[in-house]
């Protein structure tokens, strides 16, 4: 990626907040390498939805993802404490976090970041350019950079941004591209899961491997899930794992329409690239 320039600003002798506007990819978006990184180890940290019955639940979501070269939390739940406690008893460290991606700006997906960036201030946040300047300022004046996300965008080594997909609750979902396809993840997915989705096609042409997260289904009728799943399934996801936000409804009737390829996420569940086997039907 080009280097790009930082604007700084001078609040003290000894302080400087630095806000940086992550370069879009629409000149890119067809020369990427065709090196798909076989690294991610995807858990989830926080969440509504039980998994691992040591771990704590409370409404919110966060998944921390291991790369070879890059950690990066993703979202960061609602209460710093819950979050930090989990990520304890998983073995994770907050200072093995390199980067942070907020989807969107809301108190369950970003309620954590103050612990975190208490524990660790050396990171590089993605936060939709539609953040308020009091959450940018939080994160500037911990010593953190702040990087606007307006269009899509590479966050690491085969790591991307959807960019911001506009809605009544602006959101972005990150994009691991690897060697079996893609893997989505979303927070809430509040302009839509199949809106997203659609995004991301218009980006790539892998396949969908894998999408994970909140899709903001909870309250909605048996018709209406099914019909999403039915649109879900027509884009080619293969594994889906439906959590957070997205009701006990839509993730019994996700489970019934996947099967096997169905995953029960929820807080200390961990996705392995190697256990997901593309399949050839289903």
């Amino acid at each position: 990626m080009s280097v790009i320039p930082l604007l700084r600003f001078t609040l003290s002798l000894c302080h400087i907040i630095t806000f940086i506007k992550a370069p879009p990819m629409k000149d890119t978006i067809g020369q990427i390498a065709a090196a798909k990184t076989e690294f991610p180890r995807i858990t989830v940290i926080y969440d509504n939805y039980s998994y691992r019955s040591d771990l704590e639940t409370s409404w919110g979501f966060s998944c921390y993802i291991e790369g070879k070269e890059e950690n990066i939390l993703f979202d960061t739940g609602g209460d710093g404490d819950i979050l930090y406690r989990n990520m304890a008893k998983l073995n994770i460290m907050p200072d093995r976090i390199q980067t942070i991606v907020l989807s969107h700006e809301h108190g369950d997906h970003i309620g954590g970041l103050e612990r975190i960036l208490k524990e660790n201030p050396h990171v590089r946040i993605f936060v939709p350019q539609s953040f308020s300047q009091k959450i940018k300022k939080m994160i500037t004046t911990a010593g953190a950079q702040a990087i606007d996300v307006e269009e899509p965008c590479q966050i690491g080594d085969q790591v991307f941004s959807s960019g911001e997909i506009k809605g009544n609750i602006p959101e972005q979902a990150l994009i691991i591209k690897t060697m079996n396809g893609l893997i989505v993840i979303t927070g809430c997915a509040h302009p839509g899961i199949i809106a997203i989705l659609r995004r991301v096609r218009q980006l790539y042409t892998d396949d969908f491997l894998l999408v994970l997260g909140g899709f903001h289904l909870k309250g909605l009728g048996k018709n209406q899930i099914q019909n999403l799943i039915e649109e879900i399934r027509e884009l080619g996801v293969h594994y889906i794992g439906a959590t957070h936000c997205s009701g006990e409804l839509t993730r019994s009737l996700f489970a019934q329409s996947f099967n096997d390829y169905w995953l029960p996420a929820g807080v200390g569940y961990r996705i392995e690239l190697s256990d997901l086997i593309i399949p050839h039907k289903h």
